[in-house]
């Protein structure tokens, strides 16, 4: 499934409708009536928690905000059989330049979705494929360590450097999915032959 780039006109946007990029989806779709079929619910949290060492800062890196962090071009890829049915992003997060993202202040450690998807799949162990903040290497999580309660999570954890060269702030992204099985051979109900279920990068 694919996460397009929103318009940053508005503060959040409901999912309604994704591209079709891949003519083989149809088929795989109606391949999964006969798979058991697990929903997922995909949150991506964000903080700004300071380190230890903040105090003994004596200045700040080339072209580092000492006052705050910028979350943006998120990119997500869902597993290839991911057919979402419900959820809302940031759109600002969305967006391809940095001086259009979200702003975030240091030190904020009560965190604030960036990110929320249901989505179902037949895999169990489902992989998520993330590139954010215009990062060189696209990161993947595969997610197949499920507490009894369904939940998992894992964490990316970005840095802010001052002089004399230490680590002040963790701006960090929590990935938070919860698994629960669904019926066997049974489509969601939002199935429809035009529903897209590809997983590619914008």
């Amino acid at each position: 499934a694919l996460l397009t780039q929103a318009s940053s006109s508005s503060s959040y946007e409901a999912l309604t409708s994704f591209e079709d990029n891949n003519n083989n989806n149809n088929e795989f779709i109606r391949s999964r009536r006969l798979e058991t079929l697990y929903e997922y619910r995909l949150v991506l949290e964000a903080t700004t928690p300071l380190e230890d060492d903040y105090e003994r800062c004596i200045g700040w890196e080339e072209q580092v905000n000492p006052e705050n962090f910028t979350w943006w071009n998120l990119r997500i890829e869902l597993p290839d059989d991911a057919q979402v049915t419900s959820g809302m992003y940031i759109s600002d997060v969305t967006t391809a330049l940095k001086e259009d993202g979200i702003i975030q202040p240091y030190n904020k450690t009560q965190s604030f979705d960036l990110f929320n998807y249901t989505f179902t799949s037949a895999s169990s162990t489902p992989t998520i494929r993330l590139n954010l903040n215009n990062a060189v290497l696209v990161d993947t999580y595969t997610f197949d360590d499920f507490d009894d309660d369904g939940q998992e999570q894992q964490v990316k954890q970005f840095s802010v450097w001052c002089l004399p060269f230490f680590w002040a702030v963790s701006p960090t992204l929590t990935l938070s999915m919860t698994q629960t099985v669904g019926d066997e051979s049974s489509p969601p109900s939002s199935f429809s032959d035009d529903d897209d279920t590809s997983a590619a990068f914008n």
